[in-house]
């Protein structure tokens, strides 16, 4: 396993963000998806950690529903 933190240029704002992805596996599931970590270092990661996920405040039905994942 490999945590990589990197930055993100958002030429909208002209200033760098942080994002930090995580592969997280779906409780009763057997496939893992990449996404977003919230409020969350690098160093704070660990494997096996468990998070919740963190719903968009407007949700449509679909995957970016989920603003991303937050440690339990």
């Amino acid at each position: 396993y490999t945590i990589t933190p990197y930055r993100v240029n958002d030429r909208t704002h002209r200033k760098a963000k942080n994002l930090l992805l995580g592969m997280v596996q779906i409780d009763g599931s057997n496939t893992s998806i990449v996404y977003r970590l919230l409020d969350l270092e690098p160093s704070d990661v660990k494997i096996g950690m468990k998070v919740k996920i963190e719903w968009a405040e407007k949700t449509k039905g679909d995957p970016s529903d989920i603003k991303g994942f937050v440690k339990m």
